[in-house]
């Protein structure tokens, strides 16, 4: 209700309703806008730890696949330096359980130590033909 006084002034009551209004609708406003920016963040943050999470597993993968190699290569050391034939064979043939390119470098440099000499004919052989798998497979 809005009364015009004598001198032209809007009444009190218009006045008032607007202060109400303000004063309830202001505080919904701004309640609404802190909930969505909360929500809006909280997703950000969850998605963000989420990623974090799985590349920090993807770089625990990759380690202990790492370590797995590091392991088969010592092992490897350790056979085909042997002085024992069955012992040498068998280092020899767990070159595949290497990725196909490192099994090839690991062969061929071995086919060019001086450690091939002392070899016998067989693992001779056998190291050229687990080399030649190998390099079938890389390509």
């Amino acid at each position: 209700m809005v009364k015009v006084t004598a001198g032209g002034n809007i009444s009190e009551t218009k006045r008032t309703t607007k202060g109400w209004v303000e004063v309830i609708l202001m505080p919904l406003v701004i309640a609404a806008v802190g909930i969505t920016g909360t929500y809006v963040l909280t997703n950000e943050q969850r998605n963000a730890a989420e990623i974090r999470a799985a590349e920090e597993r993807k770089a625990v993968e990759i380690r202990a696949a790492a370590d797995r190699q590091i392991k088969i290569l010592e092992l490897l050391l350790d056979k085909i330096s042997s002085n024992e034939e069955d012992d040498r064979v068998f280092g020899y043939t767990m070159t595949q359980a290497l990725d196909f390119e490192l099994s090839s470098k690991i062969l061929t440099a071995l086919q060019g130590t001086a450690r091939m000499k002392i070899l016998t004919s067989e693992e001779r052989k056998l190291i050229k033909d687990l080399n030649e798998q190998a390099i079938d497979m890389i390509e």
